[in-house]
C-alpha cells in the first residue's frame, strides 16, 4: 500500500515530537501541520480492498457511500491535547491497513438498536416501577418508549412486506430479531432451548472504505481525499461567551464503505427470511438511521 498507516500517524507520530509537553518552546512543532499530512491522504492505493474482503462463502456485500457532513467513528477512544489545533477526539483504525473502519460490533449493536424489543422491555419495566413506587412521571416515560417500540415495530413489518415477506406479526418480528442477534432458530418456546451452533448463526463483519469521490472544492489536490476535520462549538452556561471551537477528525462525504455479512435462511412459522432479505432489510436500515457518533446532527448518514 503506497498510503502511509494513518492510525500510526494519529495516535503515535501525532504526539511523538512533543519535548516532555514543552512544545510551544518549539517554534518546528505545529499540530496544524500534522493534521494537513493526514487531510491530504488519499484512497489511491486498491490493493486494500483485497486485503479486507472477507474470504469466506454466503458473504452478502453492499456498498454505500457517506452524505454530508460525513461519518464520526471510534469517539470513545482516547486523543486529547489543550492545543487550539489539536484534534480532540479518538477515532478507529484498522491495525494493520490503518484505515479508518467500522467495527462489526458497532455495526451490529447499531442494528439491533432499530429494532424494538429493547424498547418494549424498557417500557415494561418502567410500567411496573410506576405502579410500584406510585410514580405517574414513569408511566409517561413508559408511554414514550412503548410508542416508540411498536412504531420502529410496524416500520420493520412494512418493510419487510416491502421485501416480499408478508404475514410478519410482532412474535415473528421478535423471533426474527433473537434468530439474527443471538443466533436462536426461530422456534417459539424457550429460546435457550433452541439456539443454533456457532456456525448457523448470522455473523457481522467490519465495515471498510473502498474508494472516495470526495471533489471539494474541484481541485486536483482535494479529489479522492477520504478524511477532514470537523468542528464543534461550545458555548458553556454563557450563550454571549465566545465559543471554543474543538476540532476533531473525520470521513469526508461521498466515500463508499462496503458492509459485509455472512447471513442464514430462517423459517419461522412457515414464514422464510432468506439471507437476501436480511441484507437488504440491514442495507435500509443503514441508510435511513445512519451509523456512528453524532448522527442526531447528521454525521454517519449513508445513501
Amino acid at each position: 500500500m503506497t498510503t502511509p498507516n494513518i492510525g500510526w500517524l494519529y495516535f503515535k507520530d501525532y504526539f511523538s515530537e512533543l519535548p516532555q509537553l514543552a512544545y510551544k518552546d518549539n517554534p518546528d512543532f505545529r499540530f496544524k501541520k500534522k493534521n494537513e499530512y493526514i487531510f491530504k491522504q488519499k484512497l489511491e492505493d486498491h490493493e486494500h480492498r483485497e486485503l479486507l474482503k472477507v474470504k469466506m462463502d454466503k458473504i452478502k456485500t453492499f456498498n454505500v457511500r457517506t452524505e454530508y457532513p460525513g461519518l464520526i467513528t471510534g469517539t470513545g477512544i482516547t486523543h486529547d491535547f489543550s492545543d487550539e489545533d489539536a484534534l480532540k477526539l479518538g477515532f478507529s483504525f484498522d491495525h494493520t491497513t490503518g484505515l479508518p473502519y467500522i467495527p462489526a460490533s458497532s455495526v451490529k449493536g447499531m442494528l439491533r438498536a432499530y429494532f424494538p424489543q429493547r424498547l418494549l422491555e424498557i417500557a415494561e419495566k418502567k410500567k411496573k416501577q410506576a405502579e410500584k413506587e406510585n410514580k405517574p412521571k414513569l408511566l409517561e416515560e413508559a408511554k414514550m418508549f412503548e410508542d416508540k417500540g411498536k412504531a420502529i415495530r410496524d416500520y420493520l413489518i412494512a418493510n419487510l412486506a416491502n421485501l416480499g415477506v408478508e404475514g410478519v406479526t410482532p412474535d415473528i418480528l421478535h423471533r426474527l430479531e433473537l434468530n439474527i442477534f443471538e443466533g436462536y432458530d426461530g422456534k417459539p418456546g424457550k429460546e435457550d432451548k433452541h439456539r443454533n451452533s456457532i456456525y448457523q448463526r448470522d455473523i457481522f463483519f467490519d465495515a471498510y472504505p473502498q474508494f472516495s469521490g470526495y471533489e471539494g472544492n474541484g481541485s486536483s489536490k482535494d479529489a479522492g481525499r477520504f478524511l477532514g476535520e470537523g468542528v464543534i462549538t461550545l458555548h458553556g452556561t454563557d450563550p454571549f461567551k465566545d465559543p471554543k471551537p474543538i476540532k476533531f477528525l473525520k470521513i469526508l462525504p461521498n466515500v463508499a464503505f462496503s458492509f459485509q455479512f455472512r447471513l442464514h435462511d430462517v423459517t419461522i412459522d412457515d414464514i422464510t427470511i432468506d439471507t437476501t432479505k436480511k441484507y437488504m432489510l440491514f442495507r435500509e436500515l443503514l441508510t435511513q438511521f445512519g451509523i456512528g457518533a453524532k448522527t442526531n446532527v447528521g454525521f454517519g448518514q449513508m445513501v
